[in-house]
């Protein structure tokens, strides 16, 4: 597959051996997140099985490490198969441990609305960069280099929900993104966007 080399940074197509620091990514940018009180193993089998499934993400690398990472999902995956009993103790705990996870999982037994994707979409349900690799430029160009790979592969729209607001503006900005629904959890707006991969694509 296609590599993409800017200045020291290297971008490629994600595989299962990059899981590993893809997992600590995770860890350090959502440290409140749902998924995150799972912890390291669910994590991991959680991208694995995303790949293995046939879903696309890419990382960008520097001095071959991994230092940012966005996954597209087209297909869908169950995660209750990888979850055990030693996993949901962890998750309980995590909750105990921060009442904010707690709040925003009280929050969303009431269901978080789903994204419609259609047949030529997919959606970009992941991206994080590592701590010190951010307000580099690194985010737009990882961006633009999952947008040229998918669309390579047959897909005209991506579609993405957020409720970091520099990343929506950015997205309706430079992708000419429009919004199509808003929701609020636990007193957090997230917004959901989706844009078309025209001809700027290239």
């Amino acid at each position: 597959m296609a590599e993409f080399s800017s200045k020291d940074f290297k971008y490629r197509q994600m595989e299962l051996s990059d899981v590993d620091e893809i997992v600590e990514i995770h860890l350090q940018s959502f440290e409140d997140g749902i998924l995150t009180a799972f912890g390291k193993y669910f994590l991991s089998k959680m991208y694995e099985l995303y790949l293995r499934k046939g879903n696309y993400g890419c990382v960008v690398t520097s001095s071959n490490k991994v230092i940012g990472f966005c996954l597209g999902t087209s297909n869908a995956v169950n995660l209750t198969k990888i979850l055990n009993l030693r996993l949901v103790l962890n998750f309980i705990w995590s909750l105990l441990l921060k009442p904010r996870m707690l709040l925003r999982v009280l929050s969303g037994l009431n269901g978080v609305p789903s994204i419609e994707v259609g047949n030529k979409d997919i959606e970009l349900s992941h991206i994080a960069l590592a701590p010190n690799s951010r307000s580099l430029g690194i985010g737009s160009e990882l961006v633009h280099y999952f947008e040229v790979e998918v669309r390579a592969r047959g897909f005209c729209g991506i579609i993405t929900r957020t409720h970091n607001e520099a990343l929506s503006d950015y997205y309706i900005r430079e992708k000419a993104a429009s919004v199509v629904s808003r929701f609020n959890r636990s007193g957090v707006e997230y917004i959901v966007v989706k844009w078309s991969l025209g001809k700027y694509v290239e």
